[in-house]
């Protein structure tokens, strides 16, 4: 079972790194690195941040790519977790910290692809 919810979490938190890089790689404005989880964390009516990289990567957020890094730590470490109350807390608290980001990737990922797709 653990094996199984470390895999699944690690899934996961790959699929938000790679949404991450693609949203940088297909950027309008000439993305850098960490652009992307800057842009899912920019507040509506951030016009400025939107439209000027400068503006942008000024900006602090909550969240760098130092997170992503971090989760993908924690959730290799639960592989060596005995109690499963231990595993299962580790994984509720994962999960509370990235899953709505996750939810902004999938997003602009999907609008990228839908963007691309329409002829």
């Amino acid at each position: 079972m653990r094996t199984a919810l470390v895999d699944h979490l690690l899934g996961r938190l790959d699929d938000l790194e790679s949404g991450l890089a693609y949203v940088e790689e297909n950027s309008a404005n000439g993305a850098a690195p960490g652009d992307a989880i800057r842009i899912m964390q920019i507040e509506d009516g951030d016009i400025e941040a939107i439209f000027d990289n400068e503006v942008l990567r000024s900006r602090k957020y909550p969240l760098t790519m130092k997170d992503v890094k971090s989760w993908i730590e924690r959730a290799a470490a639960m592989e060596d977790m005995d109690d499963k109350h231990t595993l299962f807390a580790e994984l509720a608290a994962l999960e509370d910290e990235f899953e709505d980001l996750e939810s902004k990737v999938r997003e602009a990922v999907w609008r990228i692809d839908e963007a691309a797709n329409m002829r």
